[in-house]
Order: structure tokens, then C-alpha cells, then sequence
């Protein structure tokens, strides 16, 4: 998936590439030596860092307006 500098959220979005790419190298057996268990939280949260990914990149227009929100209320706390 090709990134733009004026893409919105394109640095949070390559981000999320390089951490799926290394919890993928986490999930597989062949590459690490955790255990099954362990793999599947991997595994799982690849898939759901997928859905932020695809949230970001459909939605970048309802995540500034969910933040500016928040800003205002002083939720943007951790």
C-alpha cells in the first residue's frame, strides 16, 4: 500500500505496517520459539491492528474529528 506525505495519518499507518510485519515474524512457528499460546496473541493482534489499519485509511475524516473531540473534553489521556 503506497504512502503520501499528505496522505492523512500515512506515518501511524506505516507504523502499523512495520509492527504487523513484526508480530507476523512472532506468530509463525518456523520463526520464533514461542509457544502456541503466545503465537495466537500475535496472531490476533495482527488482525486487529489490520482493522485499525483499514479504519485509518477509510475513515482519517471521523478519527481527526473523534481526537479534536476528545482534545476539547480533555480525554486524550492513556
Amino acid at each position: 500500500m503506497p504512502r503520501y506525505m499528505d496522505e492523512p495519518f500515512s506515518l501511524q499507518l506505516a507504523q502499523l505496517d512495520q509492527a504487523r510485519a513484526l508480530l507476523r515474524m512472532l506468530a509463525d512457528h518456523r520463526q520464533t520459539p514461542l509457544p502456541q499460546r503466545v503465537r495466537s496473541i500475535c496472531a490476533r493482534m495482527v488482525l486487529k491492528l489490520g482493522e485499525i489499519q483499514r479504519e485509518i485509511a477509510q475513515r482519517p475524516d471521523m478519527l481527526t474529528m473523534q481526537r479534536g473531540e476528545e482534545d476539547r473534553r480533555g480525554e486524550t489521556s492513556t
